[in-house]
């Protein structure tokens, strides 16, 4: 496996390698050794802390570098984005009625009722 990481890299600028969960099967542990980083993914309202916390402690003992973390599955009635953007009212991702501030290829189209 280290020699077929190798030889990819050296073909193409980044390699991305897809395992099974940590917790539920070994071969996250296998190939991480042979990787210049892990990303942990963990699903919205089903990952444990606790569990997420292990994983990386058995991670970084083991030398790997965790270089990030992706948080799927997260809904936005369970507080994301919403209505009123991330920042709340009238924060950035706000909706306004300032059209200049939208991209044309976002702006919705109205009829004029007059």
């Amino acid at each position: 496996m280290r020699d077929l990481i190798t030889d990819l890299t050296q073909t193409v600028d980044l390699v991305l390698i897809d395992t099974p969960p940590v917790l539920a099967a070994t071969d996250s542990l296998v190939v991480a050794p042979s990787v210049s980083g892990v990303v942990l993914i963990c699903r919205a309202n089903r990952t444990r802390r606790d569990a997420l916390r292990r994983v990386a402690q058995s991670l970084q003992q083991g030398g790997i570098r965790i270089v990030g973390t992706v948080l799927n599955q997260n809904s936005a009635r369970e507080g994301g984005y919403d209505d009123e953007g991330y920042y709340g009212p009238g924060g950035p991702a706000a909706p306004d009625n300032d059209e200049s501030a939208t991209p044309p290829q976002l702006r919705h189209k109205t009829a004029d009722a007059g």
